[in-house]
């Protein structure tokens, strides 16, 4: 017969193994004491087989790191009030993501030593999922799927920022299309709108993994290429473009302006200056020829 602190205790176990979100107990070297069903779920395990485990190790091995510092950290602090610390990690039970938000409340003994950590999660991997995808939508276009202006601005201003006080290696090639209003006129903005998304895969197509493409608006479209100048590179990639464009079901023409950043000068101005050689190309001057 159970006594009433018996009864108590596998009430309370019982409790909280039936909780719909994940709550973990670990020693301040990672070692699970407790794992209730919904944290032995999420990390693809049976009941009970993930006690006596490493909690880090059931994380991902980019987490490892923070993980283990969060431990040693908590550790180093001195009691006895406790701690509470936030954080999101990913798990992926079967290669799917499953994203956690943790409340991590460190307990200490009378003289201020660790004895261990109760973490209780709460998935967000729906939130995560829905945050990506409108950040997608935000950097993206969403007729052609490339850059949108914002996530093209918002590259470029990455690049500038990873190269610190030395001038990016890249090079900006702007790109007006010529013969677009003509079709959209004649024959709508349904073939308008196809004949967009068309050059989109165009561009797309000639750029290397880690260039970008991006739509500023309209007819407008522009490319970063990393690790070149003005040399033959981006030349061969507007001529490989111009013949590209003049094969659509309604070929569109190219005015281009090219550009490479200078020292002290800002993305914007990058931009600027290439928008202005495009004008340039555009209304006759043509200080930029590409030939197809």
């Amino acid at each position: 017969m159970l006594t009433e602190d018996e009864w108590g205790d596998d009430a309370i176990r019982s409790v909280i193994d039936d909780l719909p979100d994940p709550l973990v107990c670990f020693l301040p070297n990672g070692t699970v004491l407790y794992s209730n069903r919904a944290h032995d779920v999420i990390h693809g395990a049976q009941p009970g087989t993930l006690v006596g485990t490493d909690f880090v190790e059931l994380l991902p091995e980019e987490h490892h790191r923070t993980a283990r510092r969060f431990l040693a950290r908590m550790s180093a602090e001195v009691g006895p009030d406790n701690r509470t610390v936030h954080s999101v990690t990913e798990v992926r039970p079967n290669g799917k993501p499953v994203f956690v938000e943790w409340t991590n409340t460190a307990h200490f003994d009378e003289e201020g030593q660790l004895l261990g950590v109760i973490a209780s999660g709460r998935d967000i991997t729906a939130r995560q999922l829905e945050q990506a995808q409108l950040a997608h939508e935000i950097r993206h276009d969403a007729l052609t799927g490339v850059l949108s202006r914002y996530g093209l601005e918002q590259h470029l201003a990455d690049c500038y920022a990873a190269a610190g006080d030395d001038v990016p290696e890249l090079t900006l090639i702007y790109l007006d299309l010529d013969g677009f209003k003509e079709i959209n006129d004649r024959h709508g903005h349904h073939i308008g709108d196809a004949t967009l998304i068309a050059v989109g895969d165009v561009l797309r197509g000639v750029v290397r993994p880690d260039d970008a493409v991006g739509r500023l608006g309209g007819d407008e479209f522009v490319l970063v290429l990393h690790g070149t100048d003005r040399t033959s590179l981006p030349i061969a990639r507007v001529r490989q473009i111009t013949r590209s464009l003049n094969t659509l079901d309604h070929p569109v023409g190219v005015s281009v302006g090219l550009a490479s950043p200078r020292y002290g000068e800002s993305w914007a101005q990058l931009i600027a200056e290439a928008d202005r050689q495009m004008f340039v190309h555009k209304h006759g001057t043509r200080e930029v020829r590409i030939d197809a």
